[in-house]
């Protein structure tokens, strides 16, 4: 063999192990870009706030500010359906809650907007008429959640705002009301609408942490405290929000029991209506009081129903970080543990569950970081997965499976998508 041979052989030898070295070591960095990837809950960033999320399927729609959002791979792609704003009587532009089924999606917001899709949220109609025909003078002004049981039944509920000259029905402006469709969202009746806020009555429970109280077909219904409203069935819902309350219908909101977990600082409450500053009086343990005792106060934020039959609620809002849970459709609760790595005080957060795997996404007001928890047996034991940082906020939460639950929030001044993985 020639020196030239031999040359040209050590040197192909050379290249060769260069070359090996340098594809094992990319390797080992697209290997750890890929695990980096794998590990983090962010799926998809936006330009703005992102306020709700719901799936079917593999169809996942999100909402937010003068935007609406659709994924068709279980959230893996997202594409913008809207990004203008939304032209309404009200001049509505902010969706703040969304629910769908089967092939329709509901998404309401402020200035009463409510907008509907039928083809699982690829197109989309304003509906004007849901101000038009709501008993004379009265109209909902805000639109802040909304539930469909299926395609053609979904409740909404809002400000019931009042517009009229007659200075007798002015305490009744800023009640709520409760809607109801049964064409798909072409048409809306109101079903229940609390004129003014009632000073809530509350009877102890067997369980001493909960106070009760039955209402019948004719009274007034304590809706004020509802913030979101979620439905098994036409027949059974729950409204949760203010307060710590909970209000559950068997009868599609004809009769409805009020529970209130015990409070610590009272709720102040207009005794002779919301126009009567002079007239203000406290809620404490259920009970009217002139004066204010020094303790904290909490909402609950989210509910979510699980697979073994029961309802789930959490009170992240606020500060307070407790789940309670029912296995017998909210006759009963029971207070559930989170394996929290430190307090979440000025913490906020959403549940979220699809049949026994369950997702909690909790922010961190103090640190701006998002921890993810997470349950296979229908929320009774959790284990903390990967978090995400620089978040504000989580507004909403849904499962397009066992294996893909999502929340939105915000980061201002922009939105954001998270996995729970």
């Amino acid at each position: 063999m020639s020196l030239s041979a031999i040359t040209r052989r050590i040197n192909l030898k050379y290249i060769m192990k260069k070359l090996l070295i340098f594809t094992i070591f990319a390797m080992f960095i697209c290997l750890g870009a890929a695990q980096a990837n794998a590990a983090s809950p962010l799926v998809y960033t936006y330009k703005s706030s992102l306020e709700d999320i719901s799936c079917v399927g593999g169809i996942c729609v999100a909402v937010g500010n003068n935007t609406i959002l659709r994924s068709v791979n279980k959230g893996v792609t997202w594409k913008v359906v809207l990004s203008k704003k939304i032209a309404t009587i009200n001049e509505g532009s902010t969706l703040s809650d969304i629910d769908c089924a089967e092939n329709l999606c509901i998404a309401v917001g402020s200035g009463a907007t409510m907008v509907r899709s039928i083809d699982s949220g690829k197109t989309w109609k304003v509906i004007d008429n849901v101000l038009v025909g709501m008993n004379s003078d009265f109209y909902p002004s805000h639109l802040f959640s909304v539930d469909c049981i299926d395609k053609k039944i979904c409740y909404a509920i809002g400000t019931n705002y009042y517009s009229g000259g007659d200075a007798a029905q002015a305490d009744q402006a800023f009640g709520t009301v409760l809607l109801k469709t049964i064409d798909g969202g072409l048409n809306w009746d109101i079903i229940k609408r609390q004129s003014k806020v009632t000073p809530m009555g509350l009877l102890p429970t067997a369980n001493p942490i909960i106070m009760a109280n039955q209402y019948s077909i004719d009274q007034d219904f304590p809706l004020y405290t509802m913030r979101k409203i979620a439905c098994k069935s036409e027949m059974e819902c729950f409204g949760i929000g203010l307060s710590r309350s909970v209000l559950h219908t068997t009868d599609g909101w004809q009769t409805a029991t009020m529970q209130q977990f015990a409070i610590d600082e009272p709720v102040q409450v207009l005794t002779n209506g919301p126009n009567d500053f002079s007239s203000v009086g406290y809620v404490v343990n259920g009970n009217i009081v002139a004066a204010p005792e020094p303790v904290a106060r909490y909402d609950f934020a989210s509910i979510s129903f699980t697979g073994d039959g029961g309802v789930i609620i959490e009170n992240l809002e606020n500060g307070n970080h407790n789940i309670f849970k029912s296995v017998d459709d909210g006759a009963t609760w029971q207070s559930i543990n989170i394996p929290f790595a430190s307090s979440l005080h000025q913490g906020s957060g959403q549940i979220v569950c699809y049949k026994s795997n369950c997702a909690l996404f909790v922010t961190r007001l103090t640190t701006r970081k998002v921890e993810i928890f997470t349950s296979s047996n229908n929320g009774n034991t959790w284990k903390k997965g990967t978090g995400y940082n620089r978040m504000t906020s989580i507004f909403g939460t849904s499962c397009a499976d066992a294996k893909n639950c999502f929340a939105v929030g915000d980061t201002i001044p922009k939105g954001v998508i998270l996995k729970a993985r």
